[in-house]
């Protein structure tokens, strides 16, 4: 995944504010109602004001046309009152029981349908916690 910053030639969202990219790349999101995971790709943005998003999309495009583009959806993290990461109950069950937890990353280029891309990687899941919801994402 790669680390984005917005330049000068990122172009304003509606309200007339910049934001600044700080992280973009692809995660798998739980969805809200037919609680199937979806891969989606985040853009996880700070607005002049302070406030900072995690806008998801379908598909991936240059981050500046992502940020003139209406989101899929937008997960507000200035609701949010923690993030909640789910480990492993304890060393010897995840060996004997499943692989270790690690990230399952692709970088930009890399093909999903590759047969070696997290084939033994079990992936990371963390929930953004809100007062109205929890969402729940996986690495």
């Amino acid at each position: 995944m790669r680390r984005g910053t917005a330049t000068t030639a990122t172009p304003p969202v509606l309200d007339g504010t910049q934001p600044t990219v700080l992280w973009h790349g692809w995660l798998k999101k739980l969805g809200r109602f037919s609680k199937r995971w979806r891969r989606r790709y985040f853009v996880f943005v700070s607005m002049a004001n302070g406030t900072k998003e995690l806008r998801h999309y379908d598909t991936q495009k240059d981050v500046a046309q992502l940020l003139v583009s209406t989101p899929k959806g937008v997960i507000a993290l200035t609701d949010a009152t923690g993030i909640c990461c789910f480990l492993p109950r304890s060393p010897s069950a995840t060996v004997s029981a499943r692989k270790a937890n690690v990230f399952s990353r692709l970088e930009p280029g890399d093909h999903a349908s590759s047969a070696t891309v997290g084939a033994d990687a079990m992936d990371q899941k963390f929930a953004v916690l809100t007062p109205l919801r929890i969402h729940v994402q996986e690495a």
